[in-house]
């Protein structure tokens, strides 16, 4: 079989027409080669650019969407540092208005005790005051008792009554005498 494809292709160099032996139609490559170039020449101009178009296109927006991605990532990342502070500044803040409270509580309880004090102390004062001018009621009622039953006992011993002016007289001694 070997011997035979090599004596047609000898006779095919001979005759000139290598491509038809081989089953080439070249009228036939011919058009095909200019159609192929046609048809790239086609796709050059019309699709390709559209293709490559909206492929840059789509680049773009997927090179702006991570490039926004990357941005909102590092807005995050500020804003939950700005969280951060700011939840460390409340801390700080809550704890200084428990302080100043804590510290106004204990002002506003040491008030109402000297406040208490004060109010207990004039409290006091008042009912000595009182005791003081009920003690000097009791001892002028208690003069006048003494007054009176000095003035009934003299009666008793002279026997009759004196007089008003004598028996203030006797009185008054007696009451001195009693007094020293």
């Amino acid at each position: 079989m070997l011997t035979h494809t090599y004596l047609l292709a000898t006779q095919a160099a001979d005759d000139g027409n290598v491509l038809h032996t081989l089953g080439i139609d070249v009228q036939l490559l011919i058009f095909q080669i200019i159609g192929f170039i046609i048809l790239v020449w086609i796709m050059a101009k019309f699709v390709y650019p559209v293709l490559i178009r909206t492929i840059d296109e789509r680049q773009k927006r997927i090179e702006t969407g991570l490039r926004e991605a990357a941005e909102a990532r590092k807005a995050l990342e500020n804003a939950e540092l700005h969280a951060d502070n700011l939840l460390v500044d409340a801390r700080k803040e809550a704890e200084t208005l428990l302080h100043r409270s804590q510290e106004e509580a204990a002002e506003a309880i040491l008030r109402a005790e000297t406040k208490a004090k004060q109010r207990a102390d004039q409290i006091v004062r008042d009912a000595r005051a009182s005791l003081d001018i009920d003690v000097r009621k009791a001892r002028i009622m208690l003069k006048k008792e003494m007054i009176n039953l000095v003035a009934a006992a003299t009666e008793q011993v002279v026997g009759e009554k004196v007089d008003a002016k004598k028996d203030n007289e006797l009185i008054a001694k007696a009451v001195a005498k009693e007094t020293k």
